[in-house]
């Protein structure tokens, strides 16, 4: 039963507390027994999903035997969402594509300029997509228009540049400048790892034909996907394929007052000067970090790390585990001992009886 609720804006700390009154209200009001309640589906805001204060964990003190749902293809969203707000040549590149996007759009004139831009190399001409609000994983569309369009995009922001409108101008030379820099190109080949290995994912997830066991099946595969592809080969790959990249735009800002900013190590450590200025030691031992060492442990292996920690955390939290153990005894005609073993503990049943 869908019950409608609705609740004024209040403070933070008071929210789910709120709220979790508010559902047992209303359930109770049409006289239905909260004990009987077998399944909760609520959104991953903190306040609803909130391991020890959220509107799930507090109706567990009334319906002990409800599990909590959680839309998978939400599930993803998040994880791909924690994992580019918290690695920064990610969210930066994110921020370029969105500029770049909002730049050549969003004005007709801009549009027809960059269409008409003649590049070397015959390519399909794509219209560059904005980067979706709510669907972070359908986010490859925008990241794929954007490698495929980078020498017409290089090739068209310098006539910009030279624009007599003021904002036109700054702007053009912001995002061209942002687009020269090797933090951009290889936060971009990283975006494309991620995203384009989720993708399909995501599509299964919001798919009308989706189970809880396949979904807990493909999210698993995608996270050894991950797994195969952080080592030492595979980051080969993608730095030799951000340099071809390079090369590409170096050769278009070629004979320009523009310059490309290759890869550095950014300082951790005040300089030498500085500390024997006020009187610190400097340590003449400190390992050297060459730039490709710091991409491949600073944002290459961080990235992958983080987004496969977010999808175990997210697919395997709450009740997924006995969720997906109740559809594999449901819905399989050999479900494991595992499961029923999940099942019977769960619902305090004996399983010998039950099941057998």
């Amino acid at each position: 039963m869908d019950l409608p609720v609705s609740i004024k804006h209040r403070q933070r700390p008071q929210i789910a507390q709120c709220l979790y009154k508010l559902v047992k209200k209303t359930i109770t009001s049409v006289g239905l027994n909260l004990a009987d309640i077998v399944g909760e589906c609520f959104d991953g805001a903190a306040n609803m999903s909130g391991l020890r204060k959220g509107v799930a964990a507090r109706m567990k003190e009334c319906s002990p035997l409800g599990i909590y749902v959680h839309c998978n293809g939400h599930i993803l969203n998040l994880a791909l969402q924690s994992t580019m707000s918290e690695i920064e040549p990610l969210r930066n590149a994110l921020g370029t594509l969105q500029g770049l996007c909002n730049f050549l759009e969003a004005s007709p004139k801009r549009h027809a300029v960059f269409m008409d831009t003649e590049v070397e190399v015959d390519d399909i001409i794509r219209t560059l997509k904005s980067l979706s609000v709510t669907r972070l994983s359908c986010r490859w569309e925008a990241v794929k228009a954007v490698m495929e369009q980078m020498p017409r995009i290089v090739r068209a922001l310098p006539v910009f540049a030279i624009d007599k409108d003021a904002k036109t101008y700054t702007d053009a030379r912001a995002l061209l400048n942002a687009d020269c820099d090797f933090n951009f190109t290889f936060g971009l080949h990283v975006l494309k790892l991620i995203l384009s290995n989720t993708s399909s994912l995501s599509r299964y997830l919001q798919g009308k034909n989706m189970d809880v066991i396949s979904a807990r099946r493909n999210a698993d595969l995608t996270v050894q996907t991950f797994l195969q592809c952080r080592d030492e080969a595979s980051f080969e790959l993608l730095w030799d394929r951000a340099h071809v990249m390079i090369d590409t735009i170096k050769e278009e800002i070629g004979g320009s007052h523009i310059t490309f900013k290759d890869a550095r190590v950014p300082r951790s450590k005040p300089s030498r000067r500085l500390q024997a200025q006020v009187g610190e030691a400097t340590d003449t031992r400190a390992r050297v970090l060459t730039p490709e060492l710091h991409y491949r442990i600073n944002t290459f292996y961080l990235s992958l790390d983080k987004v496969m920690a977010e999808m175990k955390s997210r697919f395997g939290g709450n009740d997924q585990d006995i969720l997906c153990a109740l559809g594999d005894v449901t819905l399989n005609d050999s479900p494991s001992n595992e499961s029923f073993d999940a099942v019977s503990q769960f619902y305090d049943i004996d399983k010998k009886k039950t099941f057998l």
